[in-house]
This record gives C-alpha cells, structure tokens and sequence, in this order.
C-alpha cells in the first residue's frame, strides 16, 4: 500500500492571491517609479551644450555647409555671424509620463518646431534626414540614438525590478 500525504501552505498562495488583486496597479505603480527614478539622469544628458567643433566663422571664406540656397538666404538674414548659443534647445526636451488604469506611456517632447532641424527626428523614424548638415557640423548629436538607448535603459531597469517584484510574492 501506498499512502501519500499533501501538505499544503497557504501563506505562499495568500501572497499570490493578493498580488492579482492589485496586479496592474502594482505594476504600473513600478513602471512610473522606474521612469521618475531615471528621468533625472536622461534629463542631464539630454540638457548638455555640445561642444562646438567648428564653428561658423571658421569655415573658409564663410562657406557653411547649407543643404539649400534657401537655408543660407535664412540663415544670414535671420541670424548671421557670430552666434552665441542661448541653452534653450538643449534644455527644451520634456519626458512626460501619461497612465491611465491599464497602460503607462513615456514621452519625449521638444515644444520647439526647429528641434527636428537641429537635432533630426527624435522618434528615429527612417524617414528624410531633418538634421542639417550645418548643426551636426557645430556638434548637434541625433536625438534619437540617445532616446533609444534611454528607452533600452528603462526597459531593462523595469525589468530587474519587475524580477525582484515577482520574486517578494514568491516568497
């Protein structure tokens, strides 16, 4: 004959049972914690000047590299030489964080229509070059790269704690 006998402890159950009441808003509470954590430090890169590497004025006999006679008639009628750099670019990037019950989405946000001339597309869409030659030549980097690795870095930041998350109501 065999006997077999089950023991069964509540205590990990009740944990878990508890974890699906409140699942979604648990998570997205951590979702939102992660992002405020990083925000700070996304923030700082983003809102640091380029260093310039070369500027307007050194370019033999003033010929900057314009894509279009159109942006050369602008640029000269509208801003000229010398130009000194106010700060306002780099430091207009928003990353704003919108949640509703079920869903959390993180967004980054130029209010400045001419970001996209100096900086490209940020959403990194493969669509026709915005940055122009002129601003990468000054020392503009693209924003997109930068907000794809800040996008990776959340991603994996969420993930080790959603691990550990999962792991506290595990026991």
């Amino acid at each position: 004959m065999i006997k077999v006998t089950a023991i069964a402890d509540n205590q990990n159950l009740d944990a878990l049972l508890k974890l699906f009441d409140n699942y979604t808003t648990e998570v997205l509470d951590l979702a939102q914690e992660t992002f405020e954590d990083l925000r700070p430090a996304h923030l700082e890169e983003f809102q640091k000047q380029p260093r310039v590497r070369r500027w307007p004025q050194d370019y033999p006999n003033g010929e900057l590299p314009f894509d279009t006679d159109k942006q050369r008639r602008w640029y000269w009628a509208n801003i000229g030489q010398p130009h000194s750099r106010t700060g306002q670019m780099a430091k207009g990037l928003r990353q704003d964080i919108n949640r509703d019950a079920n869903s959390i989405q993180v967004v980054a946000v130029y209010p400045d229509k001419s970001t996209k001339f100096v900086l490209g597309n940020i959403l990194g869409e493969k669509v026709e070059r915005f940055q122009q030659r002129f601003h990468k030549a000054t020392g503009w980097e693209e924003a997109a790269p930068k907000l794809e690795r800040h996008a990776q870095a959340y991603v994996d930041t969420f993930a080790r704690r959603y691990e550990a998350f999962i792991a506290f109501y595990q026991g």
